[in-house]
Protein backbone atom coordinates (compact mmCIF):
# COMPACT_ATOMS: atom_id res chain seq x y z
CA UNK A 1 0.00 0.00 0.00
CA UNK A 2 0.77 3.35 -0.93
CA UNK A 3 2.69 5.82 1.65
CA UNK A 4 -0.24 8.20 2.64
CA UNK A 5 0.36 11.97 1.62
CA UNK A 6 2.28 13.81 3.59
CA UNK A 7 -0.22 17.17 3.39
CA UNK A 8 -2.40 14.31 5.57
CA UNK A 9 0.10 14.97 8.71
CA UNK A 10 0.86 18.47 8.11
CA UNK A 11 -3.02 19.06 8.24
CA UNK A 12 -3.64 17.04 10.98
CA UNK A 13 -3.31 19.38 14.28
CA UNK A 14 -5.63 21.87 12.43
CA UNK A 15 -8.37 19.36 11.17
CA UNK A 16 -8.17 17.18 14.73
CA UNK A 17 -8.72 20.30 16.54
CA UNK A 18 -12.01 21.77 14.19
CA UNK A 19 -13.31 18.11 14.03
CA UNK A 20 -13.21 17.56 17.97
CA UNK A 21 -14.37 21.71 18.14
CA UNK A 22 -18.21 21.70 19.75
CA UNK A 23 -19.03 24.26 18.40
CA UNK A 24 -18.39 26.67 14.82
CA UNK A 25 -18.27 25.41 11.26
CA UNK A 26 -17.16 22.00 10.21
CA UNK A 27 -16.78 22.91 6.76
CA UNK A 28 -13.39 23.21 4.99
CA UNK A 29 -12.62 25.02 1.71
CA UNK A 30 -9.96 22.95 0.06
CA UNK A 31 -8.40 25.58 -2.59
CA UNK A 32 -6.47 23.53 -4.88
CA UNK A 33 -4.31 24.24 -7.72
CA UNK A 34 -2.22 22.31 -10.51
CA UNK A 35 0.94 23.70 -12.15
CA UNK A 36 4.50 23.89 -13.41
CA UNK A 37 5.88 26.36 -10.83
CA UNK A 38 9.17 25.84 -12.02
CA UNK A 39 10.33 27.16 -9.82
CA UNK A 40 7.41 28.03 -7.04
CA UNK A 41 7.28 31.78 -6.69
CA UNK A 42 5.98 33.76 -3.79
CA UNK A 43 2.92 34.78 -6.61
CA UNK A 44 2.23 31.51 -6.10
CA UNK A 45 1.83 31.23 -2.19
CA UNK A 46 0.07 34.71 -2.69
CA UNK A 47 -2.39 33.52 -4.73
CA UNK A 48 -3.58 30.75 -2.14
CA UNK A 49 -3.04 33.55 0.33
CA UNK A 50 -5.54 36.07 -0.83
CA UNK A 51 -7.61 33.10 -1.43
CA UNK A 52 -7.65 31.80 1.87
CA UNK A 53 -8.59 35.34 3.15
CA UNK A 54 -11.51 35.48 0.91
CA UNK A 55 -13.27 32.44 1.55
CA UNK A 56 -12.68 32.65 5.18
CA UNK A 57 -14.18 36.68 4.91
CA UNK A 58 -11.07 37.94 7.14
CA UNK A 59 -10.27 41.09 4.20
CA UNK A 60 -13.23 44.01 3.90
CA UNK A 61 -15.61 42.01 1.19
CA UNK A 62 -18.54 40.24 1.49
CA UNK A 63 -18.23 36.80 2.10
CA UNK A 64 -18.47 34.87 -1.56
CA UNK A 65 -19.72 31.35 -0.33
CA UNK A 66 -23.19 30.33 0.84
CA UNK A 67 -21.25 28.77 3.43
CA UNK A 68 -18.93 29.78 6.47
CA UNK A 69 -16.02 27.79 6.51
CA UNK A 70 -14.33 26.58 9.92
CA UNK A 71 -10.41 26.24 8.10
CA UNK A 72 -9.35 26.62 4.75
CA UNK A 73 -6.50 24.67 2.94
CA UNK A 74 -4.73 24.96 0.17
CA UNK A 75 -2.83 21.70 -1.99
CA UNK A 76 -0.57 22.82 -4.89
CA UNK A 77 0.06 20.10 -7.56
CA UNK A 78 2.50 19.63 -10.25
CA UNK A 79 2.86 19.22 -14.02
CA UNK A 80 4.59 16.20 -15.10
CA UNK A 81 8.57 16.66 -16.37
CA UNK A 82 7.47 15.88 -20.22
CA UNK A 83 4.80 18.98 -19.96
CA UNK A 84 7.05 21.37 -18.10
CA UNK A 85 10.19 19.59 -20.13
CA UNK A 86 8.54 20.99 -23.53
CA UNK A 87 7.39 24.30 -22.10
CA UNK A 88 10.87 25.81 -21.25
CA UNK A 89 12.30 24.03 -24.27
CA UNK A 90 10.30 26.27 -26.16
CA UNK A 91 11.33 28.95 -24.25
CA UNK A 92 15.25 27.90 -24.32
CA UNK A 93 15.20 27.36 -20.59
CA UNK A 94 16.18 24.41 -18.54
CA UNK A 95 13.57 22.26 -16.48
CA UNK A 96 13.49 21.69 -12.89
CA UNK A 97 12.76 17.50 -12.40
CA UNK A 98 8.77 17.04 -10.83
CA UNK A 99 10.97 15.58 -7.56
CA UNK A 100 12.73 18.96 -7.41
CA UNK A 101 9.76 21.08 -7.86
CA UNK A 102 8.30 18.68 -5.51
CA UNK A 103 10.89 19.13 -2.78
CA UNK A 104 10.57 23.27 -3.37
CA UNK A 105 6.98 23.36 -3.15
CA UNK A 106 7.64 21.81 0.21
CA UNK A 107 9.98 24.42 1.33
CA UNK A 108 7.73 27.07 0.46
CA UNK A 109 4.95 26.21 2.21
CA UNK A 110 6.71 25.22 5.60
CA UNK A 111 5.67 28.58 7.56
CA UNK A 112 1.66 28.19 6.00
CA UNK A 113 0.16 24.99 8.44
CA UNK A 114 -2.69 25.32 6.04
CA UNK A 115 -0.83 24.69 2.85
CA UNK A 116 1.02 22.14 1.45
CA UNK A 117 2.70 20.09 -1.42
CA UNK A 118 -0.10 17.73 -3.53
CA UNK A 119 1.17 14.59 -5.49
CA UNK A 120 -2.42 13.53 -5.70
CA UNK A 121 -4.79 14.39 -8.56
CA UNK A 122 -6.67 17.28 -7.18
CA UNK A 123 -10.29 15.63 -6.48
CA UNK A 124 -8.19 12.32 -4.80
CA UNK A 125 -6.98 14.83 -2.23
CA UNK A 126 -10.08 16.01 -1.12
CA UNK A 127 -11.63 12.21 -0.71
CA UNK A 128 -8.40 11.62 0.92
CA UNK A 129 -9.00 14.55 3.40
CA UNK A 130 -12.68 13.23 3.76
CA UNK A 131 -11.80 10.02 4.33
CA UNK A 132 -9.51 10.62 7.62
CA UNK A 133 -11.91 13.57 8.69
CA UNK A 134 -15.34 11.83 8.39
CA UNK A 135 -17.18 14.12 10.62
CA UNK A 136 -15.94 17.08 8.70
CA UNK A 137 -17.39 18.54 5.20
CA UNK A 138 -14.65 19.13 2.58
CA UNK A 139 -15.58 21.79 -0.32
CA UNK A 140 -12.83 21.90 -2.96
CA UNK A 141 -12.18 25.23 -4.92
CA UNK A 142 -10.14 25.16 -7.79
CA UNK A 143 -7.25 28.11 -8.62
CA UNK A 144 -6.45 29.15 -11.69
CA UNK A 145 -4.63 32.18 -13.29
CA UNK A 146 -7.39 34.36 -15.58
CA UNK A 147 -4.65 33.49 -18.75
CA UNK A 148 -5.14 30.02 -18.14
CA UNK A 149 -9.11 30.06 -17.58
CA UNK A 150 -9.42 32.48 -21.04
CA UNK A 151 -6.89 29.69 -22.73
CA UNK A 152 -9.43 26.71 -21.77
CA UNK A 153 -12.55 28.22 -21.18
CA UNK A 154 -12.59 27.56 -17.32
CA UNK A 155 -15.76 28.88 -17.14
CA UNK A 156 -17.90 26.17 -18.82
CA UNK A 157 -17.35 23.70 -15.80
CA UNK A 158 -17.98 26.10 -13.20
CA UNK A 159 -21.44 24.64 -10.96
CA UNK A 160 -22.03 24.68 -7.11
CA UNK A 161 -20.34 21.51 -7.37
CA UNK A 162 -17.06 22.56 -9.25
CA UNK A 163 -16.60 25.93 -7.70
CA UNK A 164 -13.50 27.56 -9.03
CA UNK A 165 -11.46 31.06 -7.85
CA UNK A 166 -9.72 33.01 -10.91
CA UNK A 167 -6.56 35.05 -10.14
CA UNK A 168 -7.09 38.14 -12.16
CA UNK A 169 -4.03 38.48 -15.26
CA UNK A 170 -3.36 41.98 -17.40
CA UNK A 171 -5.14 41.56 -20.26
CA UNK A 172 -7.65 38.28 -19.26
CA UNK A 173 -9.58 39.46 -16.30
CA UNK A 174 -12.14 40.89 -18.23
CA UNK A 175 -12.14 38.36 -21.08
CA UNK A 176 -13.08 35.94 -18.26
CA UNK A 177 -15.83 37.96 -16.91
CA UNK A 178 -17.19 38.46 -20.26
CA UNK A 179 -16.92 35.01 -21.38
CA UNK A 180 -18.43 33.78 -17.45
CA UNK A 181 -21.62 36.02 -18.01
CA UNK A 182 -22.23 35.22 -21.77
CA UNK A 183 -22.50 31.44 -20.18
CA UNK A 184 -24.78 32.16 -17.36
CA UNK A 185 -22.29 31.49 -15.25
CA UNK A 186 -22.44 33.47 -11.83
CA UNK A 187 -19.60 35.78 -10.90
CA UNK A 188 -18.27 37.43 -7.51
CA UNK A 189 -18.06 41.04 -7.77
CA UNK A 190 -15.18 41.28 -6.50
CA UNK A 191 -11.57 39.88 -7.51
CA UNK A 192 -8.95 38.52 -4.91
CA UNK A 193 -6.64 41.37 -4.37
CA UNK A 194 -2.72 40.13 -5.25
CA UNK A 195 0.57 41.03 -6.85
CA UNK A 196 -1.01 42.08 -9.98
CA UNK A 197 -3.56 44.31 -10.64
CA UNK A 198 -7.17 42.84 -12.74
CA UNK A 199 -7.18 44.48 -16.17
Amino acid sequence: MADAPAFLTKFAPILDELQDREEGSKIVAVVTMTGSCCPITDAHCMAFDCARELLLGTDERRPVAPETFGEVLGLLSLNGDKHVGEKLRMKGLPAISYWDRAELTTLATSERPWMDFNPLREPHAVQALQHRWVNLRFIRYALNGADDVCKFQKWRGCTERRRSITMGRPGFTKQVIDGARRHGVPLDTGTPRGTRKPA
